[in-house]
């Protein structure tokens, strides 16, 4: 058994010698980029490249959104009972596969649109949609629906107690903080706080639907134990940032920094908002929720 090992396994001096170079050489390879990126600086793109770069990814960028949200054709607005609408007749009014089964899912859970007002309270759907919709929305009051609800007849001497819940700072809270919120386990509790740590904090509660695994309704039960101090928001200082840097936070793609990198070099630190709206491949939508993010300061 050993000799026939030795006969296809084996290897005389100089195969061992070939083999340990490979894997030295194997090993060095894994370094050449670092060391290429620290001993050559990346060349400045010519006005003509830049300008090719931008038309693909903002051509790359539309395609996108048009598979996002389908064509506006297809939508037609018409009178509505939320309460009884199917899935196929919220995507009819503009709303994703997604969305809609966030809002079937609300009423599945026993949830019921007593008012119009009501529908602005799903995170799914956004101000100027509600905005949209609300001339068309149309709920039938029922008896039964009526009968649904318990009457109980009041008793002297028993004042009404309302349920305290803690309202946790989600900027600054910690682990422990958070597993105060009814809703929020130690799975969910390490998402948010990851999450947070990428975008430098939140500006709004919306954003918690960022986070994997949130849906509207969730955020509905949680938000009364929530509250946010947009003080406690880090900046990313556009002016001094790296690219590696930039690439970290979610609203902003690799290729995105290299160019805000690649601009701020050509010509010059941004001043204002202004200033860095003139960088084509941030398109309106990133530019609104990058803007809690960015400082201007420079030396």
């Amino acid at each position: 058994m050993r000799k026939w090992l030795k006969i296809y396994f084996g290897f005389n001096a100089r195969e061992k010698k070939g083999i340990l170079l490979l894997l030295l050489i194997l090993m060095l390879l894994q370094f050449v980029p670092y060391i290429y990126e620290k001993i050559m600086p990346e060349a400045p793109l010519s006005p003509e490249n830049e300008k090719l770069f931008v038309e693909y990814y903002k051509s790359m960028e539309d395609r996108v959104e048009v598979k996002i949200t389908g064509s506006p054709e297809k939508k037609s607005l018409f009178v509505f009972d939320p309460n009884t609408l199917d899935e196929a007749g919220w995507m009819r009014l503009g709303l994703s596969k997604k969305q809609a089964m966030s809002v079937l899912n609300y009423r599945s859970k026993g949830g019921v649109f007593r008012e119009k007002e009501e529908l602005k309270k799903m995170y799914t759907i956004s101000p100027g949609l509600y905005e949209r919709l609300f001339p068309y929305i149309k709920i039938a009051v029922s008896r039964e629906t009526e009968k649904e609800l318990p009457k109980f007849p009041a008793r002297p001497g028993l004042p009404y107690r309302k349920e305290n819940l803690n309202v946790i700072s989600l900027n600054d809270a910690d682990s422990l903080g958070l597993l105060q919120v009814k809703g929020i386990g130690p799975v969910f509790a390490g998402r948010i706080l990851k999450y947070r740590e990428r975008l430098g904090g939140f500006v709004q509660l919306e954003q918690l639907l960022e986070v994997f695994g949130m849906d509207s309704l969730r955020l509905n039960q949680l938000s009364p134990q929530l509250a946010i101090d947009t003080g406690l928001i880090r900046k990313i200082a556009i002016n001094k940032v790296s690219v590696i840097e930039l690439r970290l936070h979610p609203y902003i793609g690799y290729k995105q920094a290299q160019v805000l990198a690649e601009y701020r070099k050509q010509h010059g630190n941004y001043i204002n908002f202004a200033s860095l709206s003139k960088v084509i491949v941030l398109s309106a939508v990133t530019l609104n929720k990058i803007a809690p993010y960015i400082s201007f300061e420079y030396d």
